[in-house]
This record gives structure tokens, sequence and C-alpha cells, in this order.
């Protein structure tokens, strides 16, 4: 290396920087500056760097040095992100002998770049992502860091970074638990790969992943270390937060569900609402999308919502129903509101079950139509199951037999145990075919006696189901006494 040291003290002189200046802009010691002006001594070529770069002049107007390639924004975003794609693969996925040597990442990286030179100043001068990145010679003492790396110390962009140690950065403990990782990457070769952890240094105020990388030489000797910190503190903190809240809200009996407000996607999903839907909190989770949501919500209400959330008036109580996995259908109130979650605005639905609700209000309105007849006994038989849903007191008393023995069974069973032979053909017609009974029929209770009924029917809803009311009057002793 060729140096024209007259030109090194022409230079300052002209640019008016005493030695001082030139010592505290670059750092390095007087005595080092004045030997490479008087030419007493040959000057490292990081030295001759440094002072050209503090001159703000090209290396090569004070040697015979190159200069420096400039790097476009476009090289320096290339290199971040193929840096991040390298150093953040998971070490399941990667065989550790192809991070053993340097050589092969900047092989690697040529492919996107075909320029070895701009890819490690292009990973050292990357502003644009996250990521702090320095160099650790083999003893332990820094060679070089980014800006990024600079600015989380407080450090001017021009700190010589060279000869430095953990100690001069972090707190003793720190320093201790970093400087044993990496020496343990110096002693086995084997890298360090997408670690979570605080950032050293940070007082527990960043989250970052943490990679390492041997450094090797044409001899394949460790020479150092390359490492990073990839800053995923926001990511961090939504997932604690979201930790914090999932407890909260779990221990509400509401459903609540946050949706991603453009898509409708679920970002959160309570455990009262996969309860109250009859599903686990992941298979709820999946049915995310509109288009799957039609296997839950009951088929006459689906316009309802679909078009709830197409005219997005989240000030509106919505009401409809849902069909549960075991076939049994839930009536629910929904009331929205539009919030921010997880860095996304988003519409949080909270979730009531009014089902209970529901069915007292469908029961009040059989019961004024047959409030004219009380003592009659009462049946609600499901249209489409056809099975029994509810009876009243009085059945026993009208039919003789037990309530519990028919609900939930099919209304053939009811018709085969209860209904005179000559008539069940006829009842069973009438109740398939149009919804409705015979006025008269005659049934047989569990004693064996025969008696004659006076039958009414109407539809109805009840638990949210269409249904078919039957009310029966016994006629037998009016009958006699005629």
């Amino acid at each position: 290396m060729k140096v024209d040291y007259s030109k090194i003290h022409q230079y300052r002189k002209q640019k008016k920087i005493s030695i001082y200046e030139l010592c505290n802009e670059i750092e390095i010691g007087r005595t080092t500056i004045w030997k490479c002006e008087t030419g007493k001594s040959i000057p490292k070529e990081k030295h001759i760097r440094a002072i050209a770069k503090a001159l703000n002049i090209t290396v090569d107007n004070i040697s015979d040095l190159k200069p420096e390639l400039p790097l476009s924004d476009t090289e320096l975003s290339k290199a971040a992100s193929t840096w991040l794609e390298l150093s953040e693969s998971s070490s399941e996925d990667t065989d550790h002998n192809d991070f053993s040597n340097l050589n092969k990442i900047i092989s690697r990286l040529k492919l996107k770049l075909n320029n070895a030179a701009l890819i490690i100043r292009g990973l050292l001068n990357a502003s644009q992502a996250q990521i702090y990145i320095y160099v650790k010679d083999k003893n332990l003492k820094y060679v070089i860091a980014n800006d990024k790396f600079k600015k989380a110390f407080s450090l001017s962009k021009n700190y010589q970074f060279l000869g430095k140690q953990d100690k001069d950065f972090f707190n003793i403990k720190e320093a201790v638990e970093n400087e044993s990782e990496d020496k343990e990457v110096l002693i086995t070769g084997i890298p360090v790969l997408k670690q979570e952890r605080y950032m050293p240094g940070s007082r527990k105020s960043k989250w970052v992943t943490t990679s390492k990388l041997p450094i090797f030489d044409s001899n394949n000797n460790i020479e150092g270390i390359l490492g990073s910190f990839y800053d995923i503190t926001e990511r961090k903190h939504n997932e604690i937060l979201r930790e914090q809240l999932a407890i909260n809200l779990n221990n509400m009996s509401e459903g609540i569900i946050i949706y991603e407000i453009n898509t409708f996607d679920i970002l959160y999903v309570n455990k009262a609402v996969a309860e109250i839907h009859g599903y686990t909190l992941k298979e709820f989770s999946n049915k995310s999308k509109i288009s799957i949501r039609k296997k839950y919500i009951h088929p006459e209400d689906f316009k309802i919502v679909q078009n709830y959330y197409k005219n997005r008036k989240w000030n509106k109580v919505i009401r409809y129903r849902i069909i549960r996995p075991d076939g049994e259908t839930r009536w629910l109130e929904t009331h929205h509101s539009k919030s921010n979650f997880m860095s996304k605005e988003c519409i949080i639905s909270v979730q009531l079950d009014i089902t209970d609700q529901y069915k007292k209000i469908e029961l009040n309105e059989i019961e004024k139509k047959s409030l004219k007849l009380t003592g009659n006994a009462l049946i609600i038989v499901d249209y489409d199951s056809g099975k029994f849903l509810f009876s009243n007191e009085v059945f026993k008393e009208v039919f003789g037999h037990e309530t519990a023995a028919f609900l939930n069974r099919k209304i053939e069973f009811f018709i085969s145990s209860c209904i005179h032979p000559d008539d069940k053909k006829t009842l069973l017609s009438l109740i398939m075919l149009n919804k409705t009974i015979p006025e008269k029929f005659r049934c047989i209770t569990q004693n064996g006696r025969i008696k004659e009924l006076k039958n009414k029917s109407f539809n109805g809803k009840y638990r949210g189901k269409n249904c078919l009311v039957i009310i029966s009057k016994d006629i037998t002793d009016i009958k006699r006494e005629l």
C-alpha cells in the first residue's frame, strides 16, 4: 500500500482541521496522525480510510487504495432483507455447516447482489431494517458495528468500535451472558439462530431475535463473529397484550370476537364464543371467512347478518339464530364497536346468548293462544324432525302416560304408544302431510282405558324452530253423560 503523506497534511490544512479535531473525529491518537503526515510509520488501511472519510475525500486522493463503491438504497435494502432471510431461518430447517463459512453466506448473497463487496457494507449500513449488526474478532473485541447499533447506545455515527468489549455497552450481567454465548460460537463453530430475548443494554425495553455466525478465514480457522439483533419489540408487546387480554376476556360469560375491519377475518375469539356456538376455539377460529360462516348461521337469518356487515352500521344491535354442530338452534344478540387491536383497525363484537329469553317469549305466545283452554294437554312438535319438544303437566292426566317418556322422541313413537289402533293411520298422515290433526281421535292410557279426545292445532315457534302445537281435551265423560 502506497500513501502520499504530504497530501494528508495538505488536505487537512486546506479544510482547516486541526490534528486534535481529526483525532476526536476518527478516534486515532495524535501520534498516529503525526506519523502518517510525516511518513515516519506505515499506517493501517483502516486508518487511511478513516482519515479520508473524516477529510471528506475519496481514499485514492491520498493512497493507491481503491475507493469504496457507493451503495444505493435498493442495494442496501436487498442486502438487509437477504441477511434477515438467512439469519432468521430456523436452525431446525438449516444445516449448521451451511453457516460455518462466511464465504458460503456471501456466495448465497451474491446470487441476488452479484457484488460481494456490497454485501457486508450493505449489512452494516442498512438503515431501513430494524437490525443491529456487529463484527467481533477472535478475542471477542468489537471490530465494527452498523449505525443502528450505534444509535441504540446513543453513540455518534463516527464512533469507532475497534477494540471495545461488551462491558463498554452493557451492564456486567448482560456483558458476561453475551460474551459467553459469543465464546461458545467461537469454540464450536455452531451458529446461534433466531433466539428471542431482551436486547442487551436496552434495560429490557427492546425485544430482539439474536443470530450469531462464526467467521472463517481462507484456512477455515475461526477469526471472529458476525452477529445481529433484529428488533421484534412491537410484535412481542402485541403478543403480551394478547395474552393478558385473553386471560381477562376468557373469564367473561359474554362472547367476544374481534374482526379485521376490511376482510372480516377473525383476530381473536374468547372461550365463551366457542361454547355458545358449540365449537372448540381452534375449530371456530378456522371458520373465519364469511362463506364458511354460512355453516353455523341459520339459513333464514344469513342475509340479515350479511346485510348488517355490508351496511357497516355498527351502532345497531343485531339478533339472529345460529345452528350448533349438534343441531340445536340458539338465538344471539350482538353489539359491535370500532377499535384498534394488534395495530389493525377492527370491529369488536360482543355476543349474548338470548335463547332462554326467546324460549319464554315463544312459549308465552303459545300459552296466550291456549289460555281459554285451561286444563287441556299441550304438546309441541318440531316440524322438521318430528320430535316432541314440550308437553305440559296436564298431558299425563289426559293421555295417561308420563311426559318424560316422549320428550325428544319421534311423533311416530307417541302415536304407536298412545293412540287407538283405528285412529293411528289417519292421525299420522294428517300430521305428516298437512301439519294438522283430526278434530277428534281416541287414545289408550297406560292402564288400558280408552278415551275420546277433542283437539285443536296451530303453527307456532319454539326454541327458534317451526313447530306444530296440539291442544287436546278429554271429552269421554261428557259423551257418556249425553
